[in-house]
């Protein structure tokens, strides 16, 4: 009987772990200030419903190249 519960505890520890990846939300953003080591996130109204206060968060970083010097609109006034 000893074996059955702790089989069943640990069927569903494992089961409990990872569904919560399952129910994880995706929400794209821009950045839109960086001061020091604080930086802001600028996201839709839609997509700033699904937040709520004590949401943990991961960041995925995509940097974008940066322009070559001299090859902005302005060049040349």
């Amino acid at each position: 009987m000893t074996k059955k519960w702790i089989t069943l505890l640990a069927i569903t520890t494992v089961f409990a772990t990872f569904s919560g990846q399952a129910f994880a939300k995706s929400i794209k953003g821009e950045v839109s200030k960086v001061e020091g080591s604080e930086i802001t996130i600028t996201v839709s109204k839609a997509q700033a419903k699904k937040i709520t206060v004590g949401d943990q968060a991961k960041l995925s970083i995509k940097t974008q190249k940066a322009p070559s010097a001299g090859s902005d609109a302005l060049t040349g006034c």
